[in-house]
Order: structure tokens, then sequence, then C-alpha cells
């Protein structure tokens, strides 16, 4: 695909367009508007890879309430993302999450897999996607599987409370209700910590907040 002789100026509006998206992202129909207008850009400038993350995006805008309309969007960047590994991945995972919440383990297994497999092991969310396939297992009913994943996520911040739930409910699948007692104090003990960071951070927003009409 050549690229638009005006590309600067379009790649521009698309920017535009991507952060008015991103303000609006609590307003379901607003953001899609936005995406939409990007998607419009990206196609006049005939970049490939910008026409594949703007319709990607569209997908993830319907995730939450319309799963046939993700999942068409999906199905569609894919077809323009074949020069990217990164986001190729990046939206087999989404179908992955996509089929999870649909309940089409099997399915949503393969894609999760097959996002690994395109991006490598080495990727940045690569505990999320552990944590994923953890779970599915978990629903599978393949308990030594279940465990192996689930472990790995230990070791990051940003899994290690979901895997603490899961391994608790593994456990008391497998009836050693010590260590499912062990790990759900774990899962407590971190939504808690969760908690008064959050607490943390927030009181001292206000106390900044303060300090500054102070000096008014």
């Amino acid at each position: 695909m050549q690229r638009n002789p005006h590309s600067y100026q379009i790649a521009t509006g698309y920017r535009t367009f991507y952060s008015l998206s991103l303000i609006y992202q609590p307003i379901t129909k607003k953001r899609l508007f936005f995406y939409n207008k990007a998607l419009l850009y990206y196609q006049q400038a005939q970049d490939s890879v910008g026409v594949g993350i703007s319709l990607r995006n569209i997908g993830r805008s319907y995730l939450h309430f319309d799963l046939d309309s993700a999942e068409r969007y999906y199905q569609e960047s894919l077809q323009w993302l074949h020069n990217n590994r990164y986001m190729r991945a990046s939206v087999l995972n989404d179908l992955g999450i996509l089929y999870k919440q649909r309940g089409e383990n099997e399915l949503s297994l393969q894609y999760i897999r097959h996002s690994l497999e395109v991006s490598g092991y080495g990727i940045r969310y690569i505990h999320t996607r552990y944590l994923n396939i953890g779970e599915l297992y978990l629903r599978m009913g393949q308990k030594d599987s279940a465990l192996y994943y689930l472990e790995r996520c230990l070791a990051d911040a940003n899994t290690r409370t979901a895997a603490c739930a899961s391994l608790s409910k593994l456990y008391s699948r497998i009836g050693d209700w010590k260590t499912a007692c062990t790990y759900q104090n774990c899962y407590i003990a971190y939504i808690d910590s969760v908690y008064q960071n959050h607490k943390a951070a927030e009181l001292a927003m206000q106390s900044e907040h303060y300090l500054s009409l102070i000096h008014i």
C-alpha cells in the first residue's frame, strides 16, 4: 500500500481524533465516533498498520457490550497487521479474551497461545497472558496445567492478586484446604494493600490541593 502525499496532515488529524477518543473513553458512543474518524484518516493515509490498530480499538470498544461486533472488527484488523508482530499478537490475545467471555474455552486458549507464539515469550505482559491461560485450564478442570501457569503469575505484581484467588479455588477443588486458605489470605492481604495504597494516593492529592489553595 502506497503512502498518501498528504500523509503528514492526515496523521496529524488522526492524532487529534485519537486524543479525543481517550478523553471520551467512559462514553462509548463518542469514543466509537472518534475511533471511526481515526480509521478514516488512516485509510486516507494508506497506512496499513494504522488501519489495523484503529480497527482493533473499535473492537475493544465493543468488547463489553457487543461481542459479535468486537469479533468482526478484531478479525478484520488481523488482515491489516501481517507485518506488525507486536500488534498482531495484541489482537490475537484480545480475541482470546473475547472467546473466554463467551465461554469458548478451547478457542480462547488457542488464540492466547497463538499470541504468545507470534510475539515471543519475552513480551511485557506475558504474565497477564499466563493468568488467562491458567484460569482457562482451571475452568476446564485441567488442574496441573492451571497450577503451572498460575504459579508463574505470582512473580508479577499486576497478576499476583488474581493468581492467588484462582490458586485458592484450585486447591479447594483438590481438597487441600490448608493451602487454599493460605492463598485466600494472600489474596485478601493484596486486596487490602491495593486499597490502602489507593487511599494514601487519594489523601496525598487532597492534601496537595488544600496546600495549593492556602498559597493562592
